[in-house]
């Protein structure tokens, strides 16, 4: 059948074996891939703005069925330059991380951090 002894061919079957059970074996973690979501929209008129200040106010989080007051955050400050034109509107992007352990702790609260902010 084979040339080669079975001393030779038992490690290449072993090591067969162990990839076979890592490949079926279930995945340790499991969670759920979101896609970015719009908070919020607002128009803005034209002209040129070189900062913007967003405020959070009136926040809730849905925890194990259960709507719960969740503490603002302080305003969120983007220094850039926005041109909108005169008979347009224009779009603005922020990317934000949230701390997810103040969100989930006993008395929750809103903590974010302002990732990436552009125009388009």
């Amino acid at each position: 059948m084979y040339s080669f002894p079975a001393w030779r061919r038992a490690p290449f079957i072993a090591l067969l074996i162990i990839i076979f059970v890592i490949a079926s074996a279930p995945a340790t973690t499991q969670g759920t891939a979101t896609t970015p979501q719009t908070i919020t929209s607002a128009s803005v008129p034209s002209g040129r703005y070189d900062s913007m200040k967003i405020i959070f106010s009136n926040s809730t989080v849905l925890i194990s069925g259960q709507i719960q007051p969740v503490a603002a955050s302080p305003a969120l400050d983007a220094d850039m330059t926005m041109l909108v034109a005169p008979n347009g509107n224009g779009d603005l992007l922020l990317i934000v991380a949230f701390d997810y352990a103040t969100l989930f702790a006993d008395t929750p609260s809103l903590s974010l951090i302002l990732v990436s902010a552009t125009t388009a």
